[in-house]
């Protein structure tokens, strides 16, 4: 697995934008204390808490291209020869898609996933409230230049 490090060499090769860049750095930190804070009280779930910080770094590495960021970042992560990491950093429409088909797993990696999404969640640039987040939502994503449908398509 790669270093903290090389993950940001990564990141800063395919992401240009100092605020994508921002959000991905505070999402990782979050991602990371939130996951040394749940090793401490379940280590039986032997959470692998840099895996974590690194997926959380790169969930976004696929930002600025014009197909669906969360499809690009696997694919970006694929490629870079990160397979473990792109499967803890789904996020998005394709984790909302998981979630859909059901897919309910406790394993190791399942729950770094969610702690990926979750930090992603309440990581803007700097940290926000769920009930933030929450408002955020019912009003529309500030910044966001398209429209999700019902069927959670872009439109």
């Amino acid at each position: 697995m790669i270093n903290y490090s090389q993950a940001k060499k990564i990141l800063i090769k395919y992401i240009k934008d100092p605020k994508v860049i921002k959000h991905s750095q505070g999402v990782s930190n979050f991602a990371f204390k939130l996951a040394k804070r749940i090793s401490q009280n379940h280590p039986e779930l032997k959470i692998n808490k840099e895996k974590v910080r690194i997926a959380a770094l790169l969930h976004d590495i696929g930002k600025e291209y014009d197909e669906g960021h969360e499809k690009r970042t696997l694919k970006i992560l694929q490629k870079e020869g990160l397979k473990e990491i792109a499967k803890i950093s789904t996020h998005g429409l394709l984790y909302l898609k998981k979630i859909k088909k059901k897919i309910k797993n406790n394993s190791t990696k399942e729950i770094e996933n969610k702690i990926v999404v979750y930090s992603d969640l309440r990581y803007k640039f700097s940290p926000v409230t769920l009930k933030e987040r929450v408002e955020e939502a019912k009003t529309g994503w500030k910044g966001t230049t398209k429209e999700i449908n019902s069927k959670g398509k872009y439109v």
